[in-house]
């Protein structure tokens, strides 16, 4: 299913890569998606981790275009705190969260102690896993995602972009 069927009224949990892709301009309807949340047409939840995920992401992006290369640049930019200091967009990317109407959710105990059970369950990472297991918690059934390894879970409907690569 395509992210731009998703329904009026629904309340959908945002994975990381759509904030991404939004922000490096890389998916409209990532955008148009955004813009849905903007309009309050429908509710855009996404869950701590996940949105500190997508913060750490867009970091990496705007430390690699401001010349930060090699294979790691999450170690230099460790080993250069001034460099971390002079990262500016990402935190302002990270802030317009509000302004879209994306609600940040706490991740509750449970949910992080549910999320080996998902991880065991489909065989994901924990910070997917753990996605779905806030998902769970907060009683969100629809999930926005580029991510395929989503689909074919019976417990949500998952919503995907699919843009990825294509002009605008």
């Amino acid at each position: 299913m395509r992210a731009e069927d998703i329904p009026a009224n629904a309340r959908v949990a945002v994975d990381a890569n759509v904030l991404i892709y939004h922000f490096t301009g890389a998916s409209q309807q990532c955008r148009a998606f955004l813009s849905r949340c903007q309009a309050r047409e429908i509710g855009g939840f996404c869950p701590s981790h996940i949105a500190l995920e997508a913060l750490h992401r867009l970091m990496m992006v705007e430390a690699v275009s401001s010349g930060v290369v090699g294979t790691s640049p999450a170690r230099k930019l460790s080993q250069a705190p001034e460099r971390v200091k002079g990262l500016r967009s990402s935190y302002v990317h990270f802030e317009m969260l509000a302004a879209f109407g994306i609600e940040v959710l706490d991740l509750s105990a449970r949910a992080v102690s549910r999320t080996p059970w998902w991880s065991l369950q489909y065989g994901m990472l924990a910070n997917d896993a753990g996605l779905l297991a806030a998902m769970e918690d907060h009683r969100l059934t629809h999930l926005v995602t580029a991510d395929r390894q989503f689909v074919g879970i019976s417990s949500i409907r998952t919503w995907l972009i699919d843009d990825l690569g294509v002009s605008p």
